[in-house]
């Protein structure tokens, strides 16, 4: 059974469900690490008061590692079962989530207590938030969704669904397609390549001799509201992801006209799929018949699918902002933690002999 478009964008992911498996128990580790150094700190400070400053520093680095362990245990048990469970049922909601959190809930903490009674709370409590969450984050797509996606003159494409045409003889069509199809598009039936993504999305990555047209482009206005929201936005998702704060380009259309007749094959290309979807909706209540779109946009894309310019790979252009690094410190530190945490465990002489050779003041 063929798969809706919305559905496909979301289980095409870019990571394996094992390696969101030990990145989950990597930034649970991180995470339980930093929670069990303020829980030791708050306990064994009245003992390092009376100078007995190395047992209470070895006690301090067990406790870290002792939630450490216990936090990377949840978070790898909790997106292992997300992802089987999201792989079995082929959709992605708050069910996969709930059960994951259920199962991490009642393995991990279950065992610890050792307690039937505890492993169901636990699981409860755990599945309830991770529903809470995700069932959220559910609401925000469906709003984003349907902002994006509104009701056209042919199609009647409804809210909280992808754009859809499926009399191709008389309506204009969409047509989605993966990787692989959009390059038997461009080499065989002449589809012309529409970037419309923003420009430094575009600078970092794009496909070779496509034209580049940004259905959104960068807010600078500067009245009051506008200088408040870029404000706000600049010190989260701009920080963090690196993302423009943007506004719909008023030009686009009048721009693909100056390039393109409405009878030309048109594919085109954002990084996540959204986009392309709203570019698709405007230039097809423009005239223009013979539109395609990536499921997914480029982030699916393997290397070397298509020939680019740039200084990364196009899956990788949407990528900016402090989260580019932050894998790379979580699993450093996570490594860091680990080892040490092992190294006291299992040779506690020679780590104590280690830390009485620290200088004292």
């Amino acid at each position: 059974m063929a798969l809706d478009p919305a559905e496909r964008r979301y289980l095409e992911e870019e990571d394996s469900p094992m390696t969101k498996t030990l990145k989950g128990a990597t930034t649970g580790f991180v995470t339980g690490t930093i929670f069990g150094t303020i829980v030791a700190t708050w306990y064994d400070v009245p003992r390092v008061e009376r100078n007995v400053a190395l047992p209470g520093l070895l006690r301090t680095l067990k406790m870290m590692g002792n939630y450490g362990m216990t936090f990377a245990a949840i978070g790898g048990v909790y997106i292992g079962v997300e992802q089987l469970v999201q792989n079995y049922r082929m959709k992605r909601d708050f069910v996969n989530g709930a059960v994951g959190g259920f199962a991490a809930g009642a393995a991990v903490i279950g065992f610890k207590g050792r307690s039937i009674k505890t492993a169901i709370s636990a699981g409860t409590a755990l599945a309830v938030t991770s529903a809470l969450i995700d069932a959220g984050g559910c609401v925000f797509s469906n709003f984003r969704a349907s902002w994006l996606v509104s009701e056209t003159h042919s199609g009647r494409a409804t809210p909280w669904k992808p754009l859809r045409r499926k009399n191709l003889s008389i309506r204009a069509e969409v047509n989605y397609v993966n990787a692989e199809e959009a390059k038997k598009l461009i080499a065989v039936e002449e589809y012309a390549i529409l970037d419309v993504r923003d420009k430094n999305q575009y600078d970092r990555a794009h496909i070779k001799s496509c034209y580049h047209v940004p259905v959104f482009i960068e807010n600078q206005d500067n009245d009051f509201g506008t200088i408040i929201k870029r404000t706000v936005h600049n010190n989260f998702s701009g920080l963090f992801f690196g993302l423009a704060f943007t506004k719909p380009n008023p030009d686009f259309v009048p721009s693909v006209k100056s390039k393109f007749s409405p009878e030309k094959k048109l594919l085109l290309v954002c990084q996540e799929g959204l986009r392309s979807n709203a570019a698709a909706n405007k230039l097809e209540q423009a005239g223009f018949q013979n539109i395609a779109c990536i499921t997914s946009g480029l982030q699916s894309v393997k290397p070397g699918t298509f020939d680019t310019v740039g200084t990364t790979e196009l899956q990788d252009a949407g990528k900016a902002g402090l989260i580019t690094v932050q894998g790379k410190i979580s699993a450093i530190l996570g490594t860091v933690l680990i080892c040490a945490y092992l190294f006291i465990t299992l040779f506690p002489d020679q780590a104590e002999k280690l830390f009485q050779l620290a200088p004292v003041t």
